[in-house]
């Protein structure tokens, strides 16, 4: 069994790999990882999200990013919204 630091690492090394920086931030208390996702779009700008992971459960934090992309972002349509927070795998 993959411990949740070795998780955090591959999720980490994952993005970076595909042009986004990562911060994330363990909360012990609520047994929960918040991922930070950010890197500029092409037309120079910050773009970022937040995703949550469950534990180890890094269908959690799919899902949530998942949620993400289909939920309109300041007014954006849901597909701007997807086309902007691809994650290749």
């Amino acid at each position: 069994m993959r411990t949740r630091n070795k998780i955090i690492k591959e999720v980490i090394q994952c993005a970076e790999t595909n042009g986004w920086h990562v911060d994330a931030e363990k909360h012990q208390d609520k047994n929960i990882v918040i991922f930070e996702f950010s890197q500029f779009t092409p037309a120079g700008q910050d773009f970022f999200f937040f995703a949550t992971m469950q534990g180890r459960s890094l269908e959690s934090l799919v899902s949530d990013m998942e949620e993400l992309i289909r939920k309109p972002i300041y007014g954006w349509t849901v597909t701007d919204t997807a086309k902007m927070a691809h994650l290749t795998e």
